[in-house]
């Protein structure tokens, strides 16, 4: 995958947490499609015509893991760095004074 513990954001004894990166699509692609029965509820709906679980969900993923207001990083196991989930932090405001509840 390309990505060492020097690149994790915060590390413990069982889980990393890290950016993703090109490298992990097939993984985390295949970790959505077998997990679908139980996360469709809780996520929204794509546009139609959009696989939820496909490439193109994938680059959106993948272009929003880092913006100015928004933050999504994978959850690896430490022991052999497989994803095991993500977690995604919205409605980041940087400047003292700015912040929105």
């Amino acid at each position: 995958m390309g990505v060492s513990v020097a690149d994790c954001l915060e590390c413990d004894p069982v889980v990393h947490l890290r950016p993703p990166v090109e490298g992990d699509r097939v993984e985390f692609l295949s970790l959505r499609r077998e997990s679908a029965q139980e996360s469709e509820r809780w996520e929204p709906r794509p546009a139609d015509g959009v696989d939820r679980y496909g490439d193109e969900a994938w680059e959106r993923f993948l272009s929003q893991a880092a913006t100015p207001t928004s933050v999504r990083l994978l959850v690896t196991r430490r022991e052999d760095q497989v994803i095991v989930g993500h977690v995604s932090i919205s409605q980041i405001y940087r400047e003292i004074g700015r912040a929105h509840v």
